[in-house]
């Protein structure tokens, strides 16, 4: 069940970072990472944390705690190398 997602998201940030090397204009369309595909994983990701920990459980806290900081850019305290 995680393996997927993990999978999905190794893919996604393949392609993100392929995407950084190219100009926007020089992208291939199948290496293009588009919003929908990122809220669609997260979407999914919630549902099966939701799903087997529950709705306010500390799995999900974590969850959202580390995509809070992803997503303002702080990519130290999320524990993100790169």
């Amino acid at each position: 069940m995680f393996q997927s997602l993990i999978d999905q998201a190794r893919s996604i940030i393949q392609r993100l970072y392929a995407s950084a090397e190219l100009s926007v204009d020089k992208v291939p369309e199948a290496t293009k990472v588009r919003p929908s595909e990122l809220e669609a994983w997260d979407a999914a990701a919630h549902a099966i944390i939701v799903l087997l920990f529950g709705a306010n459980s500390a799995a999900w806290s974590r969850w959202r705690a580390l995509a809070e900081r992803l997503q303002s850019g702080d990519r130290h305290a999320a524990g993100v190398r790169g």
